[in-house]
């Protein structure tokens, strides 16, 4: 029906990043009526990349309560947390995505950012441990990793993760950054400034 042609519409709008336009289709399709799970989690999602975060959550909420195993509102609902600074809700969902879908190396990511933000490095290190597994390139998983070993105290394990973020990324201003902060914390500070050169081009 009607209300669905909205939602579809709605959803080809949000996968081509047309937030707004995504918006107003589903509104339109729950004026119309429809009220089923997917429209309701699809708005929250929309919702979220507008920033729109007490919006979202409420909507992931309504959703995930008609449709308890979605995994991508459950995802959702973490990354609305860690952006509010809700980490140990963040931790939750994140929890309760990975029992939905085990040894996910985003969602690993995704928790053991939210364990570094409340100070639990080791249990942060693991799930960065098991993301690289399954994601041995990814530069950002090395970079947060890091994160862990310098809060840890572990400086040299911390700038071999930060010297592999930079080789898979050249341009990453954010490792850079963290590597001349670890080189100063050694008093090394040729390669800091090094790194800040590099940063600054």
């Amino acid at each position: 029906g009607v209300p669905g042609h909205y939602m579809i519409r709605g959803r080809v709008h949000f996968d081509t990043g047309r937030l707004d336009l995504a918006l107003q289709d589903l509104n339109k399709s729950i004026a119309l009526g429809a009220d089923e799970a997917s429209v309701f989690i699809l708005r929250g999602a929309v919702f979220a990349r507008l920033g729109r975060h007490a919006e979202a959550l409420k909507d992931l909420d309504i959703g995930i309560d008609r449709k308890p195993g979605d995994a991508g509102a459950h995802n959702n609902c973490g990354g609305v947390h860690l952006a509010l600074g809700k980490f140990d809700l963040a931790i939750a969902d994140f929890n309760e995505l990975l029992r939905l879908r085990p040894n996910d190396p985003e969602t690993l990511s995704n928790r053991g950012t939210a364990f570094l933000e409340v100070n639990r490095y080791q249990v942060a290190l693991r799930d960065f441990d098991a993301a690289l597994q399954k994601k041995p390139n990814e530069a950002q998983i090395y970079a947060k990793r890091a994160g862990a070993h310098y809060g840890l105290g572990d400086l040299s394990k911390a700038i071999q993760d930060l010297d592999q973020a930079i080789r898979l990324k050249p341009d990453y201003a954010e490792a850079l950054s963290n590597r001349r902060r670890a080189h100063i914390a050694q008093r090394q500070y040729q390669r800091a400034l090094a790194d800040l050169d590099k940063a600054i081009r």
